[in-house]
């Protein structure tokens, strides 16, 4: 088959296709990376899914109130992305590494 030479197309595929496979897989990179530091600290004990603020300071910085609802949330929505990019055969963490290498987790 020919090589796709459109300018347009070419520079779309560089700065929008390519830019969006590195914004997910550093999403699953971070939510794995998530999923994995919870459970290997235990963090269900230490932040149950309830109502109680976590005292982080974010009421003098203009950051949102986290609760230990909120974080247990973020756990849940972390353990979505990593199921759902872990699916297929081959996996889709898999298809969008051979479109762009350069996403990483964020901590």
């Amino acid at each position: 088959m020919p090589p796709i030479t459109n300018a347009l197309a070419v520079q779309f595929c560089d700065q929008r296709v390519r830019v969006l496979a590195a914004a997910f897989i550093t999403a699953y990179d971070s939510a794995k990376k998530f999923v994995d530091e919870w459970n290997a600290l235990s963090m269900a004990t230490l932040v149950p899914s309830t109502a109680d603020e976590v005292d982080d300071h974010s009421d003098v910085d203009g950051r949102p109130r986290l609760t230990g609802s909120k974080v247990n949330d973020m756990l849940a929505m972390s353990q979505g992305i990593v199921t759902a990019f872990e699916a297929g055969a081959p996996s889709r963490i898999s298809r969008l590494r051979a479109i762009d290498m350069t996403g990483s987790s964020r901590f």
